[in-house]
């Protein structure tokens, strides 16, 4: 029992430790918002920094996570998909400079070589 305890205890642990990097780097407060800890003592994570009345609601984050890491997903998928389409239209640019540059020394071998009869 005392192991299963103790296991519990470090795994809540972690998910504070988690919750807390999360809020703090993104400058959020709970799942959706700072109502998420309703007469609770809200986290020192959700605190602005250098704000004195810290852990107070008033000095505290008010949008959500969720909110947030939507935004930051939408936002990073945009950029991804703009990053992968670069690939291909960027490799069909390059075949048709391929086939435009075979075709003018093409062009250009013929006439060199109709010319060499001609002046023969």
């Amino acid at each position: 029992m005392r192991f299963k305890n103790e296991s519990v205890d470090k795994n809540f642990d972690k998910s504070d430790s988690y919750r807390d990097w999360i809020q703090k780097s993104l400058h959020c407060c709970g799942i959706n918002g700072m109502n998420d800890y309703p007469g609770l003592t809200v986290p020192l994570s959700c605190c602005i920094p250098k704000h004195r009345n810290c852990p107070d609601k008033s000095a505290s984050y008010t949008i959500g996570c969720k909110q947030v890491i939507n935004d930051l997903v939408k936002e990073k998928f945009l950029m991804a998909i703009i990053l992968i389409m670069s690939v291909p239209v960027s490799k069909l640019f390059a075949l048709l400079f391929a086939i435009l540059l075979c075709c003018s020394v093409k062009q250009r071998n013929e006439v060199e070589y109709t010319e060499v009869q001609v002046n023969v």
